[in-house]
């Protein structure tokens, strides 16, 4: 459940009631607040990454509501501020975060990456401070990791729990608005957009070789989805649900490295497949 209030002296704020428990604000570091789930946290965005907006893409959440409860955690109430110079309990960075001379050490830094950046490595934040190398951060969401840390300094929380949370929570409520009979679905649908990824390529081919049955490519429905959210959008769900099969590859591989690709299946009720080294 959340409200939106109007625009209050130049800042646009929205309150989201939270409502379970997560242990990421449940602990003290060294300079960090110490939260209380009746507080209202004021949280201020250094980076517009998933972020809503008018001009909503594909890698977009559809409404700040979406974006705390897919990243965030349940219990608190959050309250944006769009006024870049006003303080903030939380700020928001991502790993295009070149230095953190910008960096308050009265607030809570948060950086947020849903990138195997280890594996790609020419993210600016992890180029200048690896994984854990800045001092300014105090919590990490990752998503390239498969467990908790915690140190006097930060704690790292993996997206992974988020992502379930997420799904556990919506895995009935959201339906195909337009679901396709078992008898009229098509083969199977590729998601996977980039191609960085040569052992998809590979193993699409040798689908293909062996006759099965037709294999799409998500490209072709990018006058549906495009300018549609991939956390779980209808018209998304829709496309998947098309097919008896989607693939779901990743780009790359590490424990706890997971994308939305792989909920979206199960959200529109499909056979996945998933490849793993």
């Amino acid at each position: 459940m959340y409200n939106m209030t109007r625009p209050i002296n130049g800042n646009q704020e929205y309150e989201l009631a939270q409502m379970s428990n997560n242990p990421l604000f449940n602990c003290k570091l060294q300079h960090c607040l110490q939260v209380k789930s009746n507080l209202t946290l004021i949280v201020k965005f250094k980076t517009s990454k998933h972020l809503p907006n008018q001009s909503l893409n594909y890698c977009n959440v559809a409404s700040f509501a979406q974006y705390f409860e897919y990243f965030f955690i349940d219990n608190y109430t959050y309250t944006i501020t769009t006024n870049p110079n006003a303080k903030s309990d939380i700020t928001v960075w991502s790993e295009f975060q070149e230095s953190n001379r910008h960096m308050s050490y009265g607030e809570i830094n948060l950086l947020l990456s849903v990138e195997n950046i280890p594996h790609w490595k020419y993210y600016p934040h992890y180029k200048r401070y690896g994984e854990y190398g800045n001092g300014m951060i105090n919590i990490y969401l990752y998503n390239h990791i498969s467990k908790l840390v915690r140190t006097d300094n930060y704690i790292s929380v993996p997206l992974i729990h988020q992502r379930i949370s997420y799904y556990k929570k919506y895995c009935n409520a959201l339906t195909n608005s337009h679901p396709t009979r078992f008898e009229n679905k098509l083969f199977c649908l590729i998601v996977n957009k980039s191609g960085f990824n040569k052992e998809i390529s590979h193993f699409v081919d040798c689908l293909q070789n062996a006759y099965i049955g037709k294999i799409d490519h998500i490209s072709i429905y990018n006058n549906i989805i495009l300018n549609k959210s991939c956390y779980n959008s209808d018209d998304l769900l829709n496309v998947f649900n098309r097919y008896k099969f989607v693939i779901c590859f990743e780009n790359s591989y590490l424990d706890g490295y997971i994308t939305e690709k792989i909920f979206n299946c199960f959200f529109s009720k499909q056979v996945i497949s998933e490849h793993k080294r």
